[in-house]
């Protein structure tokens, strides 16, 4: 079994990443990079994480590039990874979500399964993941304590600038 899900994920990252603008591991979206981590962890470590390796956590900020997580996320959920924690959060103000790359509010565009935001103060972090048909991935919020996977997302090395050039 475990042969199988190694050659699912090269078929997804190994065909995409052909003709990409992306470093080993990640997946070009338009000008960016996405890189669904295999660790589990809590959010503000994802977010440590993301920016170690010169991203952010990811925004699902519009309905192609949810599209296009759902896409890689149904591959994932074939092997068991998911939820992921993506980059929003409601520290602030409870119930009013921040994506954390602009500090922008998250919408117009949003993906809340039904019942969220859930209005509980403990849980402040954004994190996909499937409804209980398991047919469509939405977000839901969460307590930034508890441990899953993560995207980061960075520009790609065709948007990145080169110093000196």
């Amino acid at each position: 079994m475990y042969i199988k899900e190694c050659v699912l994920l090269f078929v997804i990252f190994g065909v995409v990443s052909i003709h990409s603008e992306c470093e080993h591991g990640w997946v070009q979206f338009k000008e960016n990079c996405l890189h669904f981590n295999g660790a589990r962890t809590n959010w503000n470590q994802a977010e440590i994480e993301c920016k170690k390796l010169h991203g952010w956590l990811a925004s699902d900020d519009s309905q192609e590039k949810h599209d296009f997580l759902f896409t890689i996320a149904n591959v994932l959920k074939t092997i068991r990874i998911y939820p992921f924690y993506v980059g929003a959060t409601d520290f602030i103000f409870e119930g009013q979500y921040r994506w954390v790359e602009t500090g922008q509010y998250v919408g117009p565009f949003t993906k809340w399964d039904i019942g969220n935001p859930n209005g509980n103060w403990t849980d402040n972090c954004l994190m996909l993941n499937w409804t209980a048909t398991e047919d469509e991935l939405v977000w839901q919020d969460e307590r930034c304590s508890n441990s899953h996977y993560f995207i980061c997302e960075k520009l790609s090395n065709a948007t990145t600038p080169v110093v000196g050039k």
